[in-house]
Parts: structure tokens; sequence; C-alpha cells
């Protein structure tokens, strides 16, 4: 993995890290769906996973209440 990669990953971990009143959501909401189009399929970069735990905890933050998992 390389260290763009390493910081891609610690970019969207930090994001699982924030509360609601941390998110602009109108900027965070594009910049997620850009780094969705962008990576989620990418095998190379393989970052599904965290995408998707990290769409799901701005979602669950902003829609349903607090999350921290």
């Amino acid at each position: 993995m390389g260290s763009s990669t390493a910081d891609f990953r610690c970019a969207i971990q930090g994001v699982r890290s924030l509360i609601k009143n941390e998110i602009d959501a109108d900027f965070l909401l594009p910049l997620l769906k850009g780094w969705f189009d962008a990576y989620y399929a990418d095998r190379e970069v393989n970052v599904a996973g965290d995408l998707r735990m990290t769409i799901c905890h701005v979602d669950k933050v902003l829609n349903g209440g607090e999350s921290r998992s």
C-alpha cells in the first residue's frame, strides 16, 4: 500500500470520528460521493469497506443519532 493510499485510508477513518456539530454536510457529502465514485470499485486501492462504514457513520450522525462505532 502506497503512502497516498495510507493517507486516503486515514482520511476516510478520520471522518468516522466526527460528531454532528463537526460535520459540514455541504462540504462532506460531495467529497464522500467523489471518493465513492473514484475509489469504491478500485481493487488496487481496496477501500470499499472503509468507504461503506464512513458513509454509514455520516448518515447515522446526520439522520439518526450519534455514532462512534
